[in-house]
């Protein structure tokens, strides 16, 4: 398997892609709607954002009172998402530092999540990015994670097809099908775990030459039979616990 990008590979791809940072997808919206739906109301709450990327979710909570904290190991990322939150003056923190090591203290924030980033290391390195995680996570707050779901059968097709060719981007990324086992080792118990955001695993179908039209009619696609997503494997799998 594919090592980690690292600092440089993720410094790279963020300048690569800064559109990233701007209007939010259909799976963006879906892990928005996870967020405010699951952990309550979130005005005035702190949260974390560990491994934040561009940051663009978290700067739409931002300008809906949420107090947002965006930690990256990329300096890219940092800047990026700087930036798209000075565009829409939207007030945030931003950090460059390590998931596996908080310059934080216990208890910090309310809310802890991340999206799109542990399928990225093994399960003992995930076990250690989740403790991380439940550390500086108030008692009573939560700590969630969204990960490509290991049931997503199109996203790991174009991901079988990318890594093939010597296309795929995104170094070692391991679809799970589940996360209870790197929450269990943190102390928390799951609360929820379930799946969201089929149509978006349909864009990896881009990667194919064949099927390349298909992404393409997504948009149409969910609009009309969004109703599906309810039903169908998620591109995400969401993990959440309630510490303590």
């Amino acid at each position: 398997m594919e090592p980690p990008l690292g600092q440089a590979g993720w410094d790279r791809y963020w300048r690569d892609c800064p559109e990233l940072a701007g209007k939010l997808t259909s799976v963006d919206a879906a892990v928005l709607r996870v967020l405010q739906e699951w952990c309550g109301p979130l005005q005035s709450r702190s949260l974390l954002e560990a491994g934040s990327g561009s940051g663009k979710i978290s700067r739409v909570l931002a300008l809906e009172g949420a107090r947002t904290c965006l930690v990256d190991l990329s300096n890219q990322a940092i800047r990026l998402s700087r930036e798209s939150f000075r565009q829409k003056g939207a007030l945030g923190s931003f950090l460059r530092a390590s998931i596996l090591q908080f310059p934080f203290g216990d208890n910090c924030f309310d809310i802890v999540w991340n999206e799109g980033v542990v399928e990225h290391f093994d399960a003992n390195t995930r076990k250690q990015i989740v403790g991380e995680m439940a550390r500086v996570c108030r008692q009573g707050g939560w700590v969630v994670t969204f990960a490509p779901y290991a049931g997503a059968h199109l996203y790991r097709l174009g991901k079988w097809y990318a890594e093939r060719r010597g296309t795929w981007a995104f170094g070692r990324e391991e679809p799970l099908p589940t996360m209870e086992p790197e929450f269990l080792a943190a102390g928390l118990t799951v609360a929820r775990e379930e799946t969201i955001g089929f149509w978006g695993q349909v864009h990896f179908l881009s990667y194919i030459p064949v099927v390349r039209v298909i992404p393409r009619l997504t948009a149409w696609m969910e609009s009309g039979l969004g109703v599906l997503d309810r039903f169908l494997p998620g591109y995400f799998l969401v993990t959440a616990a309630r510490k303590g």
